[in-house]
């Protein structure tokens, strides 16, 4: 289940949500990295 979610979730988020750059936490990005991160205005 985790394999299929793995490949659909990216695909469902890249084109049904207005993100440039959509990573996922713990996958993609780490938390400390995540927080590092410059809030947006």
């Amino acid at each position: 289940m985790e394999r299929a979610l793995d490949a659909l979730v990216p695909q469902w988020v890249a084109a049904d949500w207005p993100f440039q750059r959509p990573r996922c936490l713990g996958r993609d990005i780490t938390w400390q990295d995540w927080l590092a991160l410059p809030r947006a205005s």
